[in-house]
């Protein structure tokens, strides 16, 4: 199967996201360091509040440079090579005789009492909760509600990689024609 054209592409997270992350984390640590010494000040009632979200804004400097930090150690990127499509963050593996279509996703959805636009490839897979008994652990809430949300598991949003999504579609399109052609299917 590994003609000419099907070579392995890995499309990698934004950079611009991780370089955010890298440099918030320490500015959200430092920001919860002023919260909890704000706790002795004048006028405050009650210095364990204050503390408690100081420490609470602290850790979350910290979880995100640990979430940085592990995006380098371990990059996620999305996979298309002549087996399927695989995202270690998000869906897993998705062979490509199990694809039905691919198509650019675009509409209006509601996350909690918000509304908001999301785009993205949408992948139709023939039996989603084949995909979905591969997903592990908290991993299986995103492939979840988009089964729920959108008819199948396998959504690849716009705003996580580095190339634009026609580019990501018009790859996944490629690969699938070329796909079907050498298997006949």
């Amino acid at each position: 199967m590994g003609e000419v054209g099907m070579e392995e592409v890995k499309i990698p997270k934004n950079q611009l996201l991780l370089a955010l992350g890298l440099l918030m984390g320490p500015v959200t640590i430092i920001l919860g360091v002023y919260f909890y010494s704000l706790a002795d000040g004048p006028g405050i009632r009650s210095p364990l509040i204050v503390q408690m979200v100081g420490v609470f804004i602290g850790l979350s400097g910290f979880v995100a440079i640990a979430l940085v930090v592990r995006q380098f150690i371990y990059p996620s990127t999305l996979v298309i090579n002549e087996k399927g499509i695989s995202s270690r963050i998000s869906f897993g593996f998705v062979p490509w005789d199990e694809i039905v279509s691919i198509e650019i996703y675009e509409r209006l959805e509601r996350v909690g009492k918000y509304t908001v636009n999301v785009k993205g490839v949408l992948v139709k897979v023939k039996d989603p909760e084949k995909i979905l008994g591969k997903i592990k652990g908290m991993k299986k809430f995103g492939p979840n509600r988009s089964l729920m949300l959108r008819g199948s598991p396998v959504f690849i949003p716009d705003v996580n990689w580095s190339w634009r999504l026609d580019a990501i579609h018009e790859k996944l399109q490629t690969y699938l024609a070329e796909y079907r052609r050498l298997s006949g299917s």
